[in-house]
């Protein structure tokens, strides 16, 4: 009886510890955003370590919506604008050097995993899908920069811009309208459309045709 009533103990004492950091972790995700995108990175990096592409990419994920969640207020709570990520949908190659994007980003940048800083960290994934050849998934990761990163227009042209390559001036066009939702992008994706839209004054531009401005601007 004494032994029972010692594991009955134990594992009461076990099970309000779990709560407890149960109960922690939410605190963390609900109001600490840059302390859980790290948990979530840190798990994104460690599984991409055992070439589990799967299980990396979905704790990425949850990093950004952390923040997402985090950015939201009364004039953006309704913005949607990105498209599920699924680790079979890529392009193999992306994950040889996925895991060292990752990593370098987490050692580089260790005190901001903001939303900002997650931004371009997608930035740069979309770059490495681009190269190759993996438009679909290019367009999906630029999608995310834009959830994370609304008020920047330079996501928005590139995913504006990938769609001319591709010859859908439609959907170039319902991007630079999502971007004019937005103050402070307004003018540049007005500019964009005017000369690449409109007038077809400029031909569309090679992808990542906005990178110097996004590594100069954005900070991580």
């Amino acid at each position: 009886m004494k032994i029972k009533s010692i594991i009955r103990s134990f594992l009461l004492l076990v099970f309000f510890v779990l709560i407890l950091l149960i109960s922690e972790f939410i605190y963390i995700i609900k109001n600490k955003p840059n302390e859980a995108s790290y948990i979530y990175l840190e798990a994104a990096k460690n599984f991409s370590k055992i070439n589990q592409e799967h299980l990396s990419l979905y704790f990425l994920e949850k990093a950004k919506y952390t923040n997402i969640a985090s950015t939201i207020t009364s004039d953006t709570s309704q913005r949607q604008y990105g498209k599920a990520i699924n680790a079979k949908d890529i392009n193999k190659g992306f994950w040889k050097t996925y895991g060292e994007i990752i990593d370098g980003y987490i050692l580089k940048y260790s005190n901001s995993y903001g939303a900002n800083s997650l931004s371009r960290l997608y930035y740069d994934l979309s770059l490495v899908t681009y190269d190759l050849n993996d438009t679909n998934s290019t367009e999906k990761f630029i999608y995310s920069s834009i959830e994370l990163g609304p008020e920047w227009s330079y996501y928005y042209l590139e995913l504006a811009n990938l769609y001319l390559l591709n010859g859908n001036t439609e959907k170039a066009q319902e991007v630079i309208n999502l971007c004019k939702n937005h103050k402070y992008p307004q003018k540049h994706c007005s500019d964009f459309e005017t000369e690449y839209i409109v007038s077809k004054s400029k031909e569309p531009e090679a992808f990542g045709f906005m990178k110097d401005r996004v590594y100069e601007e954005i900070e991580r």
